[in-house]
């Protein structure tokens, strides 16, 4: 059995700060904290916040490991998660490519493909070029 020791300020201190918080992982986080204070089991708190075990180990020692000041950063989710954008690193291309080739998704698809080893699909570059206002 693995618990998070925490006293009832530091409860009541990051309840106060976090407790209304928009982002559900955030608030379920603190309610594992909270619970596992209370001595509840890792497999209770998985079952009660709906989620594996396993997360909630991995949680358990990123809370752990992070210095007592930085510990309501441990809460969030780390920058860096989800698809990385692929047209990035020719955003400035983009606008000439649909120039040149009238806007034809294939023609720039192609080019994407031969010239700057991208791949992306007909409806990624699409938004992309709608988002962009190109």
């Amino acid at each position: 059995m693995r618990f998070i020791e925490l006293s009832n300020f530091e409860i009541e201190a990051l309840k106060e700060r976090f407790g209304n918080h928009k982002n559900s992982v955030v608030q379920k986080r603190l309610r594992a904290l909270e619970l596992s204070s209370q001595y509840k089991s890792m497999k209770e708190i998985a079952e009660e916040l709906n989620i594996s075990r396993t997360t909630l180990y991995h949680f358990f020692e990123a809370w752990d490991k992070v210095e007592y000041e930085d510990k309501p950063d441990a809460l969030f989710i780390k920058e860096g998660r989800g698809a990385k954008p692929k047209l990035e690193s020719v955003k400035d291309e983009l606008p000439i490519l649909a120039e040149k080739y009238n806007r034809n998704i294939k023609k720039i698809l192609q080019v994407l493909e031969d010239e700057y080893d991208i791949k992306v699909c007909s409806l990624t570059l699409r938004k992309y070029l709608k988002k962009t206002n190109i």
